[in-house]
């Protein structure tokens, strides 16, 4: 599941953040994807410099992971946006990789919106809050008993006719 804000939130951020031009523009990206902090980090990295790589499927998350420690072991309560985005922001710039200082608001909003302790609790750094999962090939050889009666182009066409048939 997704973190998305809602216009009425995005609309709060706007006020609360009213003098602060990059914070704006970062609403507007957020806005333009739907509240999605997701997809809006990845519109900002790319924004500001990041190689559009595919094996690196969520760039809220590297955020998260850079600030998770800088976060988590300063005593926060969950209404100090503040301050937060200073830390987040702090813990950004000592990356290497340049585009993540581009997610301070996404990454702050994020860890707002999920609340401070809920953030630090969590052992799964992933979005989803699910544990990743692999392909499964439990199935392989499954039907290996059947390979003196078919080949496998018979195999695969009287699978399909299975199928179709059940």
């Amino acid at each position: 599941m997704a973190i998305i804000l809602t216009p009425e939130e995005i609309a709060q951020y706007r006020s609360a953040w009213a003098n602060n031009p990059k914070a704006i523009a970062d609403l507007d990206v957020i806005e333009a994807c739907d509240g999605d902090l997701q997809r809006a980090s990845r519109v900002l990295s790319r924004r500001a410099g990041a190689e559009d790589d595919r094996f690196v499927s969520n760039r809220l998350e590297q955020g998260l992971k850079q600030c998770r420690d800088a976060i988590c072991e300063k005593e926060f309560k969950d209404d100090l946006l503040p301050e937060l985005l200073e830390v987040v922001k702090e813990s950004l710039a000592a990356n290497s990789q340049s585009f993540l200082v581009a997610l301070e608001i996404p990454v702050a909003l994020y860890i707002t919106k999920v609340g401070v302790n809920n953030f630090c609790k969590s052992s799964d750094l992933s979005l989803e809050g699910q544990k990743r999962k692999f392909l499964c090939l439990n199935w392989a050889g499954g039907l290996a008993d059947l390979k003196e009666q078919y080949t496998s182009l018979e195999l695969q066409k009287q699978s399909s006719d299975w199928w179709i048939n059940d």
